[in-house]
Formats: structure tokens, C-alpha cells, sequence
């Protein structure tokens, strides 16, 4: 096949033993006419070239899990996924990355999934994660009003934390003390 290729291409010696394994492979190889579909009929047709069973064979169900729950998590796309994706999985196997990627970079399709499948997504919820989105909020281009009595709520309703209010008792002594004088 090199000496085919002589002439028309300079290929080194390692792509030459790519471009076999290329070949070897050609039941994967999917042509997609960009003139023929446009938006969303490409869309899916990547998609499904990306998820075809296929592509799986001889690769452990755990990667392939992964794999796609990536896809959809980097796509915010959640159409091409089993509604029974999570039924007898360890959460464990679900990396906390994947949570905080999605609160962080509102993939709300993909949230949504999670929550629809019946995810444990509250377990995932830290006090170290929930600084991290009004860090984020903070610095976007249009923050949000963030007081204390929001930051409160919000942790003691999903972590059932509350924050220590001695601010506010510091407060309490500085107007007692010029009230005294």
C-alpha cells in the first residue's frame, strides 16, 4: 500500500502503519456531506458517528460509559444517552468533575438528565463547590445580587449548613459601644 501511495502523498513510515490500521478499520469510516445536511441534521450525524456501537467492540462498558456521559456533558446534548444510564451504577463512577464542570458552564440539559435519571446530584453539592459558583458569578459579566442572607439560605437549604453569624455579633458590640458614649 506505501508504494501505492508514492507519488501522490510523502507519508513517513508511522503514518504509513496509520493510515493502515485506517484501512484495516473502514466499516468505521463515515462520510458526511456538509453541502447536503446543515445545523442540526449535522449535529446528529456527528453524534451518531461518535456513539456508534461499533466503535465500542472490544472496549470495556465503564470507558464506553464514560465516554459518552463526557460527550454529552461537553455537547450539553443528552438525546443519544440511555434514560437508564445510571440504574445499578456507582456514583462513584461519576467523577466530581463532571458536577462541577456542568454547574459551572450551565449545562442545564445535561444537569437536567442527571436529575431526571435519578443522579444523587445533592450529594455531590460541597461547601467548597458552592464558593466556587459565587466566585464564578462574581467575576462574570453580570453578577448577581449575593448577600449573606442569600449565601445562608442556600447553604443551610441543600447542606443543611449554617454559617457563623459573628459579623454580625461584631456589629451588635460596635453599635452598643457608641450608643455608650
Amino acid at each position: 500500500m506505501a508504494d501505492a501511495c508514492k507519488g501522490i502523498w510523502d507519508l513517513k513510515e508511522d503514518e504509513v502503519g496509520l493510515l493502515e490500521d485506517i484501512l484495516n478499520h473502514a466499516d468505521l469510516l463515515e462520510f458526511i456531506s456538509c453541502s447536503e445536511c446543515m445545523g442540526e441534521e449535522l449535529d446528529a450525524g456527528i453524534v451518531d458517528s461518535l456513539t456508534k456501537p461499533e466503535l465500542f467492540k472490544n472496549v470495556d462498558e465503564k470507558k464506553k460509559w464514560r465516554f459518552n456521559l463526557r460527550l454529552a456533558l461537553q455537547l450539553n446534548r443528552t438525546d443519544f444517552l440511555s434514560e437508564d444510564m445510571f440504574a445499578g451504577v456507582d456514583r462513584d463512577m461519576v467523577p466530581k468533575k463532571f458536577v462541577e464542570t456542568s454547574l459551572l458552564e450551565d449545562k442545564r440539559d445535561f444537569l437536567q438528565f442527571l436529575l431526571d435519571s435519578g443522579f444523587p446530584l445533592h450529594k455531590y453539592i460541597t461547601p467548597e463547590l458552592i464558593v466556587k459558583l459565587y466566585q464564578a458569578d462574581v467575576k462574570s459579566n453580570t453578577p448577581e445580587k449575593i448577600t449573606m442572607d442569600v449565601v445562608e439560605a442556600v447553604l443551610s437549604k441543600t447542606l443543611g449548613y449554617k454559617l457563623n453569624k459573628c459579623g454580625q455579633e461584631a456589629d451588635d458590640e460596635s453599635s452598643s459601644e457608641t450608643s455608650g458614649e
